[in-house]
């Protein structure tokens, strides 16, 4: 069953918006969601010491309406995500505080597990397990996960919504 939770709008989708807004105001170019993603699986880091590497991003010049080839830095997109991973950050360090002692005993042992689309991004279980001092495992289908549980959580339906103004 649910022990605890907390909730926050930020994930893969997030994280691609955080992209487009940092081309958009650094080199005034519109690029699209799929572009944004492809930028996040390639070069994306969390909040972690990794080599800089590189990409080539086509979009269109908001100045001049043609398109426009750029080249953008890892360095620069974990910077652009900085600030929605540590808003995971604090939620995943809200939840364990309000863990039960009982249970905060298992997840020191077993550790937590990441799904979702910014699961994938790289770097991200070793920089929340620096940073919250447990094992963070990446679930084995990450993307399907997050339908998986909404769909085995259904029946609890009323107990998770009956906190809901937590």
């Amino acid at each position: 069953g649910v022990v605890t939770y907390n909730t926050i709008r930020i994930g893969g989708d997030k994280m691609d918006d955080d992209i487009m807004q940092h081309v958009r105001k650094t080199y005034n170019l519109l690029i699209g969601e799929r572009t944004a993603e492809k930028i996040k699986m390639e070069i994306g880091h969390a909040l972690v010491d990794h080599p800089e590497q590189t990409l080539d991003v086509r979009g269109r010049d908001l100045v001049t309406g043609l398109p426009r080839t750029i080249t953008l830095s890892s360095l620069e997109i974990q910077a652009s995500l900085r600030d929605s991973l540590l808003q995971i950050l604090e939620t995943v360090r809200a939840t364990l505080e309000d863990c039960p002692a009982e249970l905060s005993g298992d997840i020191v042992d077993r550790g937590i597990v990441l799904t979702g689309g910014g699961a994938l991004l790289q770097g991200m279980q070793e920089w929340l397990s620096n940073e919250i001092s447990v094992p963070v495992h990446l679930a084995p289908n990450p993307l399907q996960s997050v339908v998986v549980g909404a769909g085995r959580s259904l029946p609890f339906i009323h107990k998770m919504t009956a906190g809901a103004g937590k």
